[in-house]
């Protein structure tokens, strides 16, 4: 995945040793990229237990829509907790991307365009809406933030700003450190990409 660099950061709320929230990056061929962020209801080893199932799911699935696999993984954890869930497919070929989202999880994209993509109401597992499919067109230094309900949404990336500049790594540890909600699970995902 050469047109993207991505980094990944949870951490589990006061109190806990495991997270709900729980981070995937995975390439599916030489020029797609899923990533998603989960949110698993509550807190403990139940939702994290719950969080690595989603995870496995997400690291095997078999190709498809945002969509699809959205409804697959709402099959696959029907009766627990369930989960909020923000899914996207990077084409890094072509430079687009699909998402969706079902629940409390967030799509930001900062460049030459700032976009927040809206998840859907509900509950992955236990009251999912049918999901639906945005699209966009990524430009170059694009950076993507999808992040869990327990990072506070009050913080903001000029194009020109020194902090959108730095590595992914150092962001998406950064958005975890300083704006994560102590009393929740935090997890996010940061990602760049460049067309060349």
């Amino acid at each position: 995945m050469g047109r993207i660099e991505h980094s990944t950061c949870v951490r589990a709320c006061s109190g806990e040793r495991r997270s709900g929230d729980a981070a995937v990056l995975r390439e599916i061929n030489d020029t797609m990229l899923l990533a998603a962020i989960i949110d698993v209801t509550g807190h403990g080893s139940e939702a994290s237990r719950i969080a690595t199932r989603i995870e496995e799911f997400f690291k095997k699935c078999r190709p498809g829509d945002a969509a699809q696999i959205m409804h697959r993984l709402h099959g696959i954890i029907k009766g627990t907790l369930g989960a909020a869930v923000g899914l996207c497919l990077i084409d890094t070929e072509l430079g687009t991307l699909e998402y969706t989202g079902i629940g409390n999880t967030v799509f930001r994209r900062f460049g030459k365009e700032d976009t927040r993509l809206v998840s859907r109401d509900g509950i992955v597992g236990i009251n999912m809406r049918t999901p639906r499919i945005q699209g966009l067109t990524l430009g170059d230094r694009d950076l993507i933030l999808m992040y869990t309900d327990g990072i506070s949404d009050k913080f903001r990336f000029d194009s020109n700003s020194s902090a959108q500049q730095q590595r992914t790594s150092i962001i998406a540890n950064m958005l975890v450190r300083e704006f994560g909600k102590g009393y929740d699970d935090a997890g996010c995902i940061a990602l760049r990409y460049r067309d060349h």
